[in-house]
């Protein structure tokens, strides 16, 4: 009888057949994932997402850390911290350090790990930030101060969300502080006259003494008068009516009313003078009675009538 032996190990790599997942390949004899790709070659065995060279448990895909370094994964592990403390009972339970916290924060991280109404003290001062009524130390109170989790900063005029410290242009009126004679009001950032009055505000912008509104140069103290533009507006003005011939003829009317109201008050003296002279005659002269007193039949009606 002729015995025919049997190669129970085709590719030489000490995995028998029955065994090697990889029969005729001496590199590869096991796929723990079956990804078809052999453990040898595979960057993730356990097919769970973790490089192997990250998985503290490559061949487990249920597993991937051992925090407290027990052999017991972390999702199966009762206490992953190993500090005693189940994690249900544990506050921390990624932290051996900690286990129990009454305010949120734990001691390591806690200015008053004994206090449970503080734990931060920004700007250790010994009072918690709960309480301290100027919490960032720099002297002015919350209440005041525009950033009081700031030291640096307290005000923000114009409300841009930059301290003034650090804001170039604190009023926001798009003038730089650099630029700007008053950088703290929004309303004003000019001051020709340099007398203190924003030139938005003052009458009288450039100091020489004649108001904005009259003045061709309300920028310039040396002039305030545009000649080029009063001679240009004067050579446009319609020629004005000439009145030296008005004046003249009002002269002469002005003359002969004087002339004609001497005349006439010369004629009217006259006249006045000769009654008088009649009269003191007829007083002294009656021919036909003796009383001195003239009447009716002293007056010769006739010698009047021819004059």
């Amino acid at each position: 009888m002729i015995a025919i032996a049997v190669d129970t190990e085709n590719n030489s790599d000490g995995v028998a057949n029955a065994q090697d997942e990889f029969p005729y390949n001496a590199t590869e004899w096991v796929d723990t994932d079956g990804d078809g790709v052999g453990d040898n070659a595979d960057a993730d065995n356990d097919n769970d997402g973790v490089p192997d060279v990250s998985d503290t448990f490559p061949l487990d895909p249920t597993e991937t850390n051992d925090l407290d370094g027990d052999g017991t994964g972390d999702n199966s592990d009762l206490d992953i911290d190993g500090d005693g403390h189940f994690n249900g009972a544990d506050a921390y339970p990624y932290d051996p350090t900690e286990w129990l916290d009454s305010d949120g924060f734990a001691n390591t991280n806690d200015a008053f790990p004994t206090n449970s109404g503080e734990w931060r003290d920004q700007d250790l001062d010994g009072i918690g930030d709960n309480q301290d009524q100027d919490i960032d130390g720099d002297g002015v109170v919350n209440t005041r101060d525009a950033f009081p989790m700031d030291a640096l900063e307290w005000n923000d005029i114009d409300g841009d969300g930059v301290g003034d410290n650090t804001d170039s242009d604190i009023d926001g009126d798009g003038v730089a502080n650099a630029n700007d004679k008053f950088p703290k009001n929004p309303n004003e950032w000019s001051d020709t006259d340099n007398d203190h009055v924003g030139d938005n505000t003052d009458t009288d912008d450039d100091g020489d003494g004649v108001s904005d509104v009259r003045d061709d140069f309300p920028l310039d103290a040396s002039r305030s008068v545009d000649v080029e533009r009063l001679t240009k507006e004067r050579e446009a003005e319609p020629d004005a009516p000439d009145l030296t011939i008005g004046l003249v003829v009002l002269g002469i009317c002005l003359m002969m009313g004087i002339l004609m109201a001497g005349l006439l008050m010369s004629k009217e003296g006259k006249a006045r003078r000769e009654l008088d002279e009649r009269l003191a005659e007829m007083q002294y002269e009656d021919a036909d009675d003796d009383n001195n007193v003239a009447d009716h039949d002293d007056f010769d009606t006739t010698a009047e009538n021819e004059d």
